[in-house]
């Protein structure tokens, strides 16, 4: 069974009982989070940067009839061809069987149905370095590193963020990309030569 966005209205019996399972199996997510509010109802509610209600995107990451995730997206934010990919967490329990990538690719495909989006923009701590090794693999390109004063409603202790982005692909794109190999110089990837 292909996975599957399930939107989150956050009003409907349910919702807040999904991202609340999916923030708690990351135990140290709200230690760890510059933004985002580790209770449910705020987090369907707030985001990382100032939006509309109409903006604000929350999807539960469905596979094989059991929910494994959820992705906040933030509509024509920080401007008007941008998708701001707010988080995309998926459980603890769950990482590691490619997920994430799918998951991403899913909502590629919705955003490209989204008027005037043309491309992805995100934001990763500066010690997440597995956050920030893992959208460079899904494409997204650094593009500016900027120290962070607090998050919204005063949280946050101040902290660097790695701004990345990405245009908005067709899969077809993604999977003419040539394999990669190790290049024996630490997390640095390098496309294979033909043999």
């Amino acid at each position: 069974m292909p996975l599957q966005l399930r939107h989150l209205s956050g009003d409907r019996p349910g919702d807040l009982a999904i991202v609340d399972a999916v923030l708690r199996s990351h135990p140290t997510f709200g230690r760890r989070s510059l933004y985002h509010p580790t209770d449910a109802a705020l987090f369907m509610r707030s985001a990382s940067m100032p939006c509309t209600p109409e903006q604000l995107q929350v999807f539960a990451v469905v596979k094989r009839g059991k929910v494994c995730g959820v992705a906040k997206v933030l509509l024509h934010v920080p401007d008007a061809r941008t998708a701001l990919l707010d988080l995309l967490m998926i459980q603890a329990d769950a990482t590691g069987q490619g997920l994430g990538s799918e998951a991403l690719e899913h909502l590629s495909v919705k955003a490209r149905r989204w008027t005037g989006i043309n491309r992805w923009q995100l934001m990763v701590l500066d010690c997440h370095t597995r956050a920030q090794a893992f959208w460079r693999a899904q494409g997204f390109q650094l593009t500016r590193i900027a120290l962070e004063a607090e998050g919204p409603e005063g949280r946050g202790q101040g902290a660097t963020v790695h701004w990345m982005e990405r245009p908005l692909r067709r899969p077809s794109s993604a999977r003419s990309q040539p394999p990669c190999r190790s290049t024996g110089r630490g997390s640095v990837l390098a496309p294979q030569r033909p043999q």
